[in-house]
C-alpha cells in the first residue's frame, strides 16, 4: 500500500511541475517540445521538493508529508491555476531554432 501511495505522490509532483515548466518555456523565444517540457518538469519537481526539504531541515522543522508538500504546493499551484492562459512568445528572428543548434553542434 505504501508503494502505491509513493508512486501516486511522485506522479502528482511531476504533474504539478509540468505547468511551471511549460510556463517558463512559453516565455522563451526558442522552440520547445513536450519532451523538453517533461524533462524540465522532472528537474523542477525534484529540485523544488529537495530545496524545500533542505530549507526545513535548516530551520529545524521535522519533515512530514504535510510540511514537505506545503512549500511545493505554494510554488507550483499558482502556475497550475494559470496554465494555458499565458500566450506563447513569438520566436525572435535573430535566435536560432533548436534544430539549427543541433545541426551546428554535430
Amino acid at each position: 500500500m505504501t508503494a502505491i501511495l509513493s508512486w501516486a505522490l511522485s506522479a502528482a509532483l511531476l504533474l504539478l511541475a509540468y505547468p511551471l515548466a511549460d510556463g517558463l518555456l512559453r516565455r522563451s523565444p526558442l522552440e520547445h517540445t513536450r519532451i523538453l517540457t517533461a524533462a524540465l518538469a522532472l528537474a523542477l519537481g525534484c529540485g523544488l521538493l529537495t530545496l524545500g526539504l533542505y530549507g526545513q531541515m535548516l530551520l529545524g522543522i521535522r519533515p512530514t508529508l504535510i510540511t514537505a508538500m506545503l512549500p511545493y504546493l505554494v510554488i507550483t499551484l499558482p502556475f497550475a491555476l494559470r496554465w494555458q492562459k499565458t500566450p506563447a512568445a513569438a520566436p525572435a528572428a535573430g535566435w536560432p531554432t533548436a534544430q539549427r543548434l543541433l545541426t551546428f553542434a554535430m
